[in-house]
């Protein structure tokens, strides 16, 4: 089996894919934030790419 690495130093948005440094704050293709989302039901602080809410299980809102 190949071994696959993630390059910690790369940030894939969640909304095109595009590989970003992780000093990133927007992706420089189209825009969307790379940082956490935060769950408006809970407040829990979910990691950019999370749909749903990893306390209650509610789905987050979408990205613009």
């Amino acid at each position: 089996m190949e071994e696959k690495r993630v390059n910690s130093n790369v940030v894939f948005c969640n909304k095109c894919g595009v590989g970003n440094p992780n000093l990133n704050k927007f992706c420089y293709e189209c825009g969307n934030s790379l940082l956490a989302a935060i769950c408006s039901y809970c407040s829990q602080v979910n990691p950019h790419y999370a749909n749903f809410c990893g306390s209650c299980g509610r789905k987050l809102k979408a990205k613009e």
